[in-house]
């Protein structure tokens, strides 16, 4: 359960206390006196967390994408709702 911080409290399981730890690199006693070691996760979900840890290690996830992209997914969107949405005669009236 988190607090207002947005930091979890003292509700936090074991498991989520390891969780945590592990992907932040950091094993043995917290701060708080617990004892969050890997040891109280399954391998199948430390190998889980091996899979998001890598994911989040690899610089191009953090990357900025170029100044012009936004532009250009807007344009393509532009372009593409015009072959659904009918162009409106001189003079008509479309109600909606």
């Amino acid at each position: 359960m988190e607090n207002d911080s947005g930091r979890h409290n003292a509700d936090e399981s074991a498991a989520d206390r390891a969780r945590t730890d592990y992907l932040a690199g950091d094993f043995g006693s917290d701060r708080r006196g617990f004892e969050s070691t890997p040891s109280v996760l399954a391998a199948s979900e430390m190998a889980e967390l091996d899979e998001l840890r890598a994911l989040l290690a690899d610089p191009t996830l953090w990357a900025e994408p170029p100044a012009a992209l936004e532009d250009s997914v807007v344009a393509l969107i532009g372009a593409e709702l015009r072959w659904f949405v009918p162009q409106q005669r001189a003079g008509v009236q479309r109600s909606v």
